[in-house]
């Protein structure tokens, strides 16, 4: 192999492992929001948090001259930034994509305020440094020609993001966290389930019209498609319309929990991933993933037949989906 070759493969070599080396914070931030997705949640300032974490490390590795340290200051800095971040969402009820925008802005302007305020002295002469992690070379694979240099020899960060990808698969599919969690897809309709029309109230705009409806066919099997108020996070509401799926149940367990609680319960058709019927026998409940929740109530065997649904968002009564409850009189047909 000529001079030239030799070159050719050396430069091809380093570009695939320092592409592998750059696409670790990327992998580690992109397996984090996989999960935040799963769950319903949209984080747009993931560039603001990144950057925070990288300059509060450098400064730390710059002053202190550990490594361990710098990681565990972008550690607690990224989950400083993401608790702002709840705070804004679900405290404050901002919406997501206005957090996410300003998560970015700040991270991005406050590092770079920070880094000029700090190590200004260096801006003239030469620029700061820090001790860095030294690669790790795995013994036997680092020594295999070319593909030793590109994925065997690297820092423990580089190898520790790939693993974290099996992991998180695991901990999505195989966990009784991960079904909660892949439970709360974009796709998985949710319904509130209320002791009465006063609570019902308090997350649904209710007029003149829609409470002479409730009032009639509550408790019982419906669930009512009402106008959210601001009491209902937005990850319960339509993303379009900012309607919530609203019930009174009649079941007298369903009721004692209600009162014991004094708010209203998250429900939802137990239908697990992957699959269309819902789970209604509570021995298969049991079996199918009882050691993936905290408790089952029997009373019994469940319904197959799911509640019927009436919109009533529009100011019409529309039939959205025929159930357990016969449909009223006066209830349109949905196109």
């Amino acid at each position: 192999m000529s001079v030239e070759e030799l070159l050719q493969v050396a430069i091809i070599v380093n570009i695939l492992a320092a592409t592998i080396r750059i696409a670790t914070p990327l992998l580690l931030t992109a397996l984090g929001e996989l999960v935040t997705e799963r769950a319903g949640i949209l984080n747009l300032g993931l560039e603001g948090m990144m950057l925070m974490g990288a300059f509060i490390s450098f400064l730390v590795a710059h002053q202190t001259g550990s490594t361990g340290l710098a990681l565990a200051a972008a550690v607690a800095v990224g989950a400083i930034m993401a608790l702002i971040s709840a705070i804004m969402t679900i405290t404050l009820k901002v919406d997501q994509v206005v957090t996410g925008m300003a998560i970015n802005l700040f991270g991005s302007g406050m590092s770079l305020f920070w880094y000029r305020s700090v190590f200004g002295e260096f801006a003239t002469g030469e620029m700061p440094t820090i001790t860095m992690m030294q690669n790790v070379r795995i013994p036997l694979l680092s020594d295999i020609p070319y593909l030793g240099e590109i994925l065997f020899s690297h820092r423990i960060l580089t190898y520790l993001a790939f693993l974290a990808v099996p992991a998180i698969w695991f901990f999505l599919y195989r966990t009784k966290y991960g079904l909660l969690i892949r439970g709360l897809g974009e796709k998985h309709h949710f319904t509130l389930m209320c002791r009465d029309l006063s609570e019902i109230a308090t997350y649904a705009r209710v007029g003149n019209v829609e409470y002479r409806f409730l009032r009639q066919y509550t408790p019982g099997p419906y669930t009512f498609i009402l106008q959210a108020t601001h009491e209902v996070p937005r990850r319960l509401q339509h993303p379009k319309r900012k309607t919530v799926g609203l019930r009174v149940p009649g079941h007298p367990l369903t009721q004692a929990l209600l009162a014991a609680l004094g708010e209203p319960l998250l429900s939802t058709s137990l239908i697990l991933p992957d699959e269309s019927e819902p789970l209604c026998d509570p021995y298969d409940i049991d079996d199918r993933i009882g050691n993936r929740v905290e408790l089952i109530l029997d009373v019994g065997f469940c319904a197959d037949h799911p509640t019927t649904v009436i919109d009533l968002s529009g100011g019409t009564p529309v039939l959205v989906r025929r159930g357990r409850g016969e449909v009223p009189a006066g209830v349109e047909e949905a196109e």
